[in-house]
Formats: structure tokens, sequence, C-alpha cells
């Protein structure tokens, strides 16, 4: 066998190789021959097989299942509850919702709405496209996100190339006609001025038309992974980041959907401005005076091409036709869980939830409360009794001929009206992202896994020595080793992985243990570099215009960029939100006891 066949013979079974090698390799961690050292091999075979993907990351959380009761570490009964704990119930329930939004196609609605409004011009389409993804990805996964939006984007580039070719064409007959909306993009991160030639009618290039694609492209997937990170359901790490502080630390940690929207809400603004103004800077060449004064009017809007862009726009408007009653009705829910969500523990003042007994109600049974209405509520309105519509009772004659009933005024057979839920549980089996329930819920049985071994007390003491570091120093270091991680594995996986360990960490130093936690956390969904961090940049990355180059370049500075944010954050919402930088009592407290209720029929 020659070197090239069995090169490729390697590669074609390196899966196995890694699945088969890391136990044996990792063997002599059980020297130790106690429950640190079987829980730590256990987290190193979780760890290499989640950041390799040798098998899916949902078989991989699987594994503490049968890996803790054979290594002696805990009952199976106790490692399975932590698979659908409250927090597991939480985010199935705001995915309940979200299928909800997207089956009625009320995103697209929203999506196609606002860009409408935003106007015709590059800079503005861009940001219309990143507010609208970023919303969206705070309340439904950034993958369906990124998937809706991404073939409006390139339905509204295609109409800017046609555009642009249509009137290169023009000009080519006659050399007196006036510069087009294409014709005034300044495209080339290169050059930083509009000349007079190129406002006077000169052609966009090609290569111009391509930074225009990938800066919209890129926009779409930025905005989708800065989005989730500002609700406690918007992406898989922030709800680990509640399952492993409540299982490490007991549930008064303060920790819930409307303080984590109240942190992490601002920094996300800021994150999405950033990237919108770097975009623009790389791929559309904006000048500074176009920096200082972003509403000043340009050549392009009063192009033909605008116009015809906007009409592209809103004939995808007009194709969704008038809103429908399901769509009311899930805008509606939507609204009032948020308001829920919110209210219930503001923290300030007194929430609703004090109107039952303490600790008793959680946003997990809130969100199920409305997921229980959009599953009993009609898809259209009823049309019976007194809400019969006239046209229901029609008349109809049987066609022998084409087997139609046709309307004729002879016979008459009135139409039944048919009862539909809004959200049906078949369409739910076919949308729903079981894989991520159960990634969560390896990821809490993990951290409850090194909290009962004494793995924790074990990090707690080695930890000891980096105390000496300055608190600042610690928390940049950790904030830019989990956003250049994150870059090469499942977000959700890594938060899994490091967050117990953070957490031991910050209380074995004597800093509160959600000081490095949260801002690491919130750094999980910053992957900007490649196209395999996250979906929406697998996404984006499929339709062949980007390079792997053009995702580097940009995401290698947006990496540090986000990452300063977060720091800033921490020291001023993080400090009022959490007061992060004095060590709570919880932390304190080493016989915490978490009480979690099993629950039935989950199902994957």
């Amino acid at each position: 066998m020659n070197a090239s066949a069995f090169k490729t013979d390697l590669i074609s079974v390196y899966k196995l190789i890694i699945i088969i090698c890391t136990p044996i390799l990792a063997s002599p961690i059980l020297l130790g021959g106690d429950t640190v050292s079987s829980c730590a091999y256990a987290i190193v075979i979780m760890a290499v097989y989640w950041m390799t993907e040798v098998v899916p990351l949902a078989v991989t959380a699987l594994l503490p299942i049968v890996l803790f009761p054979l290594l002696g570490i805990q009952p199976s009964a106790d490692v399975c509850v932590n698979y659908f704990k409250d927090t597991n119930v939480l985010f199935f329930g705001g995915l309940l919702v979200a299928i909800a939004v997207e089956d009625c196609n009320l995103h697209k609605r929203i999506a196609v709405r606002v860009l409408l409004v935003v106007g015709s011009q590059p800079r503005w389409l861009m940001f219309g496209f990143m507010a609208t993804t970023a919303f969206l990805s705070m309340w439904i996964s950034n993958t369906a996100t990124a998937a809706m939006m991404t073939p409006i984007v390139q339905a509204v580039l295609d109409e800017i190339d046609r555009t642009r070719e249509e009137d290169a064409g023009e000009t080519s007959a006659d050399p007196s006609a006036p510069p087009s909306y294409a014709d005034a993009i300044e495209l080339d991160a290169e050059e930083t001025m509009i000349d007079s030639d190129r406002k006077n009618g000169s052609k966009i290039s090609n290569r111009h038309m391509k930074n225009i694609r990938k800066g919209m492209l890129l926009s779409v997937a930025y905005a989708a992974n800065i989005g989730g990170t500002a609700t406690l359901t918007g992406t898989g790490p922030n709800l680990v980041v509640s399952g492993v502080v409540e299982t490490l630390y007991g549930s008064d940690t303060g920790i819930d959907f409307g303080t984590w929207m109240a942190f992490a809400t601002p920094g996300m603004l800021v994150c999405l401005l950033i990237a919108w103004l770097w975009l623009r800077f790389i791929f559309l060449g904006d000048r500074c005076a176009e920096f200082l004064c972003p509403c000043r009017k340009s050549a392009e809007e009063s192009g033909e091409g605008a116009a015809r862009v906007k009409n592209v726009i809103r004939s995808q408007y007009d194709a969704l036709g008038p809103i429908k009653f399901s769509e009311i009705v899930v805008l509606v829910n939507f609204a009032i869980l948020a308001l829920l969500w919110l209210s219930r523990d503001p923290k300030f003042v007194e929430g609703w939830s004090v109107l039952f007994k303490d600790k008793y109600v959680t946003d997990a049974s809130t969100v199920m409360v409305i997921a229980a209405v959009l599953f009993l509520f009609p898809n259209e309105t009823p049309r019976v009794f007194c809400c019969r519509d006239q046209r229901d009772a029609s008349s109809y004659e049987f066609n022998k001929s084409t087997d139609t009933l046709k309307e004729t005024e002879t016979s008459i057979v009135s139409k039944t009206y048919t009862y539909t839920p809004i959200l049906q549980w078949s369409v739910v089996q076919r949308k729903f992202p079981w894989d991520v329930v159960i990634l969560l819920g390896g990821g809490f049985a993990l951290a409850d896994g090194v909290k009962e071994s004494g793995l924790s007390d074990w990090l707690g003491e080695k930890f000891e020595g980096l105390s000496e570091l300055p608190d600042v120093v610690m928390l940049i270091i950790v904030c830019v080793a989990i956003a250049f991680v994150t870059e090469f594995t499942s977000n959700t996986s890594t938060a899994s992985v490091f967050l117990p360990i953070l957490g031991q960490l910050g209380a074995s130093i004597g800093v509160n243990p959600l000081y490095l936690m949260v801002p690491a956390t919130v750094c999980c969904s910053f992957a900007f570099m490649l196209p395999v961090a996250t979906p929406p940049n697998a996404i984006v990355f499929s339709y062949g215009t980007l390079r792997v180059f053009d995702m580097a370049k940009v995401g290698v500075l947006m990496n540090f960029i986000c990452v300063a944010v977060v720091v800033a954050n921490t020291y001023t919402i993080g400090e009022l939100v959490f007061n992060l930088t004095s060590f709570p009592d919880w932390a304190t407290e080493t016989d915490v006891v978490t009480t979690i209720t099993p629950v039935l029929n989950c199902t994957v």
C-alpha cells in the first residue's frame, strides 16, 4: 500500500480511531482510584468527542448516563433527572412558541416589513437585515433565523445585480444615461472615496458586487450570533449557565429571564452596532463623513435601481397576503409571554410571582402556559354560530364530468368548519431541535457530576494560585480563550465543559462565580471567524460567495471587540444586575440541595 492510499484510508476512519483511542489514552487518569479521577476521565472523553464531533453532539451528551454509574460517580436515577429539569422545560416551551411563530410566517412578515421601513441604501439595507435578524434570534433559533433571512438577502442582491447589468447595457448604447442605484455604491475596502467619475456614471465592477454580497451575508450571520445572547432562551449557552449555576449553587443566584435580559441586551446592542459599522467599513467602503452623518442622502437614493430593489421587498411582503388570524393570535401571546417573563420578579419591585408560594412559579411554568394556549387556540376565526360567514352557506352542485362542486342556486351544501389549532404536535415533531434539549441535559449532568464527585473541590484547590492575578486580567483571559475555542466547537458544548470549571475557579479564588461564568457564557456565542463555528455561519457560507479567508479576516477583530464590550458590560451593567464584584453568600454554601422534579414523556 502506497503512502497516498494509506493517508486516504486513515482519513476515512479517523472518527473511529478517535472514538476508540480517546478512552484508552485517557485511562491513566483512572489510576487515582477515586470518584474525582473517574469524573475527570469522563469529562476528558466527552470534551474530545464534543470538540471533534466524531459522534453527534447529542449522543455524546448522553454518555453521563452510561459513564457515571459505571465509574461509581452517581446512580443512573440521579443522572437522568438532569435531562429535563426546569431550565430544559424553559427551553422546550420557548421553542414551542418559536415554532408557532415560524409556522404562521409571523417572523417573515416582521422581517420584510422592517426592510420596507429602512429604505434601499446598501448601508440601511444591511442595518435592516441585522436589526431584524438580531431581534428574531432573541426569541427563535439563530439557525432558523439565518435560514429564513438569507434567501431574502439573496433576492435583494440579485435585483441589485440585475439592475447593474441592465444599466451597463443601456450605458453602452447611450453614454448620456444617468447613473443608476448600483452605480453610486462604492464597495471596495481599498478605495476610500467615490470619485467624480463614478458619480457621473462609471459602472460598478463585479468585484464590488461580490463585496456587497459578502457584507450582506456576513451581516445576517453576525446578527444571528449576537442577537441570541440577549435573552435566556436565545441560545444554548445562556440556558447552560442558568442550569449549571442552579445545580452548583441552588436557585438563589438571581439568574432568570428578566435579569439576564437586563444584563445582556445593552451589550448585544453595542456589539450589533459595532458589527454594522465594521462591515460597512470593510465591504461598503464607507468614509468617515458617512459614519458621522449616516442619514445624509446619497446618489443611490434617487436611482431607478432603488425603486426596483424596494419593489422586490414589497413583492415579498405582498406575497404574504393580509395578516392572518393565526399571526395576530401568536403575536399577542408572544407579547404577553415577554411581559410575563419580565414582570415575574423584576427585583426592583415586587412581581406577579408574589401571588403564589415562594419559588413555585418560574419562567418555565410561564412559557408552558402560553405554549398550551397555542395548542388550543384555533388557527383561523371560528366560523360557527354567529361568527359564520355568509360564504360558508354557498350553493353548490356536483359536476360529474370534472368530479367537482360548482356554485349553483339549486342544490345547497353548507361548508363545515373544521377546528385546527395554531400549534400542532405533528409540526412540533418535524421542526423541534430535540438534539439541543439532550445537549443541554448532558451539560447539566456533567455539572452535577463535577459537584457530586468532589472534582469541583479538587479544582478549587488547584486554582488557588491564580488568586494572585488581578480579577480583570483573569476575566479577559477567560473571555478571549472561550471566544476562540468556540470557533472550533459547538457553543453549547463549550459552555457545558467550561462553565462548571469556571464556577469553581471563581469560588476558590474568592470572587463571585458569576463574575467569570456570565461573561464566558456570552463569549460562547462570539463565533465570527469560521464557517463551522455556528450554523448561521455555515448557512451563509453555503451560498458560495464567501471564502474562509473573508470570514477570518473580518471575524478576528470582531472577536476582540466583542470581548472588550463584554468585559466593560461586566463592570457596569453586570455590577448593577448581579453585583458581580462582590462574593455572594450562596457561593459559600457547600451543601446546596437542588430539588428536581422528573418530567415524563420527554421523547426525543
